[in-house]
């Protein structure tokens, strides 16, 4: 059974190297070592540089509000960015209107490890970074004139199963997702629209988890219409799969 993203969440403040962000946990689901999805947004102040560092587990982060320098690139909403288990990014510096952005892991892990103090904590092994394009998410209006099922490819089906994958649907609509087998599992996130999943109706920023030996999801618009997501992510590497799992701080 797919995992849905809570409700409501809880909006708190973390000090992050000093400075105040906020925090909301959306999907929660556990802290087991080998499967434990989980989904928070994160809004970071304006004109703040978050340090360049990297987590434990495989992850992708979705920025849907503000703008940032990310690297050597200037991102907005909608950018989707992927990096593998102990692959070093960033630093993300946050423009004057602030960003926001979810990040969303299969396993649980909130240690983030900076650089390059940190150095003697990563583990050799494969490193993995991807981005996409920044794509506007679509207006009421926009959905509203869909009249049919589109894709947009964000990241192309790697080697190593890592997608994304932008769907738009009309009001009614329903589409077949990604094919999860041999990955590491998928999150779907509404970015636009609303999205009917059993007797739910999950809205912005709401998600769906899909584990690999799931059949594909199936994707439902609601009334006005829906746009979706589609974050599939990479299976752990063999040499990261024991590394320690101490949640820590954030991001």
């Amino acid at each position: 059974m797919p995992i849905y993203s809570q409700a409501t969440a809880l909006r708190m403040p973390i000090d992050v190297d000093g400075v105040i962000f906020h925090k909301s946990d959306l999907m929660e689901h556990g802290h087991n070592p080998y499967f434990s999805p989980n989904v928070f947004l994160v809004e970071q102040p304006p004109n703040i540089k978050l340090r360049t560092h990297c987590h434990r587990q495989n992850q992708f982060q979705l920025f849907i509000d503000g703008d940032a320098q990310f690297g050597r690139h200037a991102i907005g909403a909608l950018t989707v960015h992927y990096a593998g288990a102990y692959t070093g990014y960033g630093p993300l510096i946050s423009g004057p209107r602030g960003l926001t952005y979810l990040t969303l892991r299969p396993i649980f892990d909130t240690d983030k490890l900076n650089m390059p103090e940190n150095i003697a904590d990563m583990i050799r092994g494969p490193k993995r970074q991807l981005s996409s394009a920044t794509i506007p998410a679509a207006d009421v209006d926009t959905l509203a004139n869909c009249t049919e099922v589109s894709s947009l490819e964000l990241i192309a089906r790697q080697h190593d199963h890592v997608a994304a994958c932008l769907y738009t649907l009309p009001a009614g609509g329903q589409h077949c997702g990604l094919d999860p087998s041999g990955s590491g599992g998928q999150f779907y996130v509404v970015v636009a629209g609303a999205m009917m999943c059993d007797d739910r109706v999950l809205r912005r920023p709401a998600s769906v988890f899909v584990r690999a030996d799931e059949p594909p999801f199936e994707m439902y618009a609601a009334e006005g219409g829906l746009q979706v997501v589609c974050l599939q992510l990479a299976l752990t590497q063999e040499v990261y799969r024991h590394s320690s799992n101490r949640p820590h701080a954030l991001c």
